[in-house]
């Protein structure tokens, strides 16, 4: 078998998919076109044969909702457990994705995911769940960013000023001003007008 590497891209991939078929064509197996019509969904398939058996490859998207790191691709190799003959392009049947039973399955995890301009990055479970606890410690931060804090009692006197000076107040009531801080700005509120300082 063809030693195997790490897949960083799609392409990465294609090459270790190309690289698995090539090692049952090398030994002896032949493509069984008549049971690979139709789609489940997957990615891609090839169906193989080497006259006793059917073996199919696949690569398939897949995701586990109860890890930190849920979405991966996979190459699936399954060998065919339903009873369809190889080579009999008279009987066509349907091959089951879900019947196989699987001989090997690489998942391959994605570190990044696909936004426009950029590719999808894989590699291991590991180092995408710690991509994914990055994301979330970093989407935590920018709510917190973006929360209203009332500091109404911090910046009193402050406020005061700003009302008098840019709403030309002379008398202000203590009980309707309130300064917020927000998405990096502040702003002073008093009755129903607003003064954003940034």
């Amino acid at each position: 078998m063809t030693e195997k590497k790490i897949c960083r891209t799609f392409a990465d991939i294609n090459r270790r998919y190309t690289d698995i078929v090539n090692d049952y064509i090398q030994s002896g197996y032949d493509i069984n076109t008549s049971t690979m019509s139709g789609s489940q969904g997957e990615i891609a398939k090839i169906d193989l044969t080497n006259g006793a058996e059917i073996v199919r490859i696949l690569i398939d998207d897949s995701t586990d909702y109860h890890e930190l790191a849920s979405d991966y691709t996979e190459i699936i190799v399954g060998r065919v457990t339903d009873d369809i003959a190889p080579d009999d392009k008279n009987s066509p049947r349907t091959v089951w994705n879900n019947h196989l039973e699987i001989i090997s399955e690489e998942r391959f995890y994605q570190i990044s995911s696909r936004s426009w301009g950029r590719n999808v990055y894989y590699g291991t479970k590991e180092e995408a769940a710690k991509a994914e606890s990055l994301r979330r410690e970093r989407r935590r931060a920018a709510d917190t960013y973006k929360k209203t804090e009332d500091i109404t009692d911090k910046a009193f006197s402050i406020s005061k000023r700003v009302i008098a000076r840019k709403l030309g107040c002379t008398r202000i009531i203590n009980n309707r001003v309130s300064v917020v801080h927000y998405d990096n700005k502040y702003a002073v509120r008093y009755n129903d007008k607003s003064i954003v300082l940034r």
